[in-house]
């Protein structure tokens, strides 16, 4: 540890200033001016930035050392092989998202389908054939179990509660 006098300021004393010369750690006991290093020292000292201080004392290069480029460009390739997977599951969701859409559609078509058929066939206004009524409420129910959980499964892709 060394004392002496502060570079930014005059002291009466010429020793309120602290340096470790082990660290560089430096502290101004009059200013409380302080740092960790012997670049905080010079910037201080001569007023200048962090990197013009560094540049004055000949540690700082403008240019990248050559791993400094092979890991940005290790850094870049991560991000663009980050950002293609989650596009490629994005898609991949609207995908099922789209098929899910269809199923409920289908099944709302076929359900509506077979209760416009047994509608007719209440009335009276087609005859029907052997059997084609107990068919008709067979597809209305197997649509109808078919609709809500296709429903369900499609609420939940898309992040809706199913409420019934």
């Amino acid at each position: 540890m060394a004392q002496g006098q502060p570079p930014c300021h005059k002291s009466k004393s010429g020793k309120s200033f602290s340096i470790n010369l082990n660290s560089g750690g430096f502290f101004c006991h009059g200013c409380k001016a302080s740092g960790g290093d012997i670049i905080a020292y010079v910037a201080l000292r001569d007023h200048l930035s962090q990197k013009q201080a560094a540049i004055k004392l000949g540690c700082y290069n403008e240019s990248p050392s050559p791993d400094d480029i092979r890991r940005w460009a290790e850094q870049s390739r991560e991000r663009a092989r980050q950002r293609q997977a989650e596009e490629s599951r994005q898609s991949e969701e609207r995908r099922r998202r789209l098929k899910l859409r269809d199923e409920v559609h289908t099944a709302a078509r076929i359900h509506r389908e077979a209760s416009e058929r047994l509608t007719e066939l209440c009335r009276g206004a087609t005859p029907a054939s052997d059997g084609e009524e107990a068919a008709c409420w067979a597809v209305m129910a197997l649509a109808f179990d078919d609709l809500r959980e296709s429903e369900r499964e499609y609420l939940a892709a898309v992040g809706l509660e199913y409420n019934i």
